[in-house]
């Protein structure tokens, strides 16, 4: 049904809010620059309903291919119009959990790299960021945007996947 669903919005562009409240409320995650053949991803998001339209979300994210470099960070979002959209925090960047290889940095190592990326984002702090999935050419992607930056984010694109299927945020 889904697959169907996509085809018929492939035309309009965007996921009509309903679909994606279904694949949330289904425990899917969103995996960003999916490799099927390594089941590997650039990022991966989890969702977990905490009432409404809000969700607790914890996202892993690949920093560096090179020293398998991922940072975890959990904070709290909400669907509005179709979009997932929350609040750039530092302090949800500063309980963030950084692995090299899958095993956590050592507490001095993870405090002078949250300590530089916290400083390098202050001037973003508290500014809203949405991300809308659209159909585009036949793919799912995920568009971002930033309240008060001219520039849209990149999309990338993007598929459902459900924990257990063996998916891991790491370079492909």
């Amino acid at each position: 049904m889904f697959v169907a669903t996509l085809l018929i919005m492939a035309a309009a562009g965007a996921v009509p809010e309903a679909e994606i409240l279904t694949q949330l409320r289904a425990g899917k995650m969103l995996c960003a620059n999916p490799d099927p053949e390594a089941k590997t991803c650039s990022s991966i998001d989890r969702y977990a309903a905490s009432g409404g339209n809000r969700f607790v979300n914890t996202g892993e994210v690949l920093l560096s291919a090179d020293q398998g470099l991922t940072m975890e960070v959990t904070s709290m979002v909400r669907l509005e119009n179709g979009a997932l959209c929350g609040a750039l925090d530092l302090a949800d960047l500063r309980k963030a959990r950084l692995r090299a290889n899958g095993v956590q940095l050592p507490a001095e190592q993870r405090a002078a790299m949250i300590g530089q990326m916290a400083e390098q984002m202050a001037p973003l702090a508290g500014r809203k960021v949405c991300e809308t999935l659209r159909i585009e050419d036949g793919q799912l992607v995920k568009q971002g945007q930033m309240e008060g930056v001219d520039v849209a984010l990149p999309s990338k694109p993007v598929i459902w996947i459900t924990p257990g299927s063996g998916y891991k945020v790491a370079a492909s």
